[in-house]
């Protein structure tokens, strides 16, 4: 009848649209599948290492030219490239910012009160 768990999700917001997502992923039980903190150095489990290793891969390094150069989705020429600007892999989660950057130009407008950019129909 009531909703066990908190909705994060704005409702009917397009999440494949151009922008920034902050996403924390965690594990079951809160267990430390992806490593330990020991002298406030991070040691990563092999699926720690495993996790850290595919978010390089989307890594946007601002340092190039193009920050997504080295992004598979960019190489095999998508329809829209994910990159991940920001993140942090600790013990029992992993925090992300993924930037979505869609190649089609899609127009939008600004909807009065909370709610984000809508699409223009």
């Amino acid at each position: 009848m009531y909703k066990k768990h908190k909705q994060y999700r704005l409702f009917n917001f397009d999440y494949s649209q151009d922008g920034y997502y902050f996403i924390t992923i965690v594990t079951k039980d809160r267990e430390h599948f992806f490593g330990e903190i020991v002298n406030r150095q991070m040691i990563y489990t092999p699926i720690g290492e495993y996790a850290k290793n595919n978010i390089l891969k989307f890594y946007a390094d601002e340092i190039l030219d193009n920050p997504y150069q080295n992004n598979p989705l960019f190489i095999n020429n998508t329809s829209s490239v994910i990159g991940i600007t920001k993140w942090s892999i600790l013990p029992n989660h992993i925090h992300l910012i993924i930037e979505i950057i869609n190649k089609e130009v899609k127009e939008y407008t600004t909807i009065t009160g909370l709610s984000p950019y809508q699409k223009v129909r």
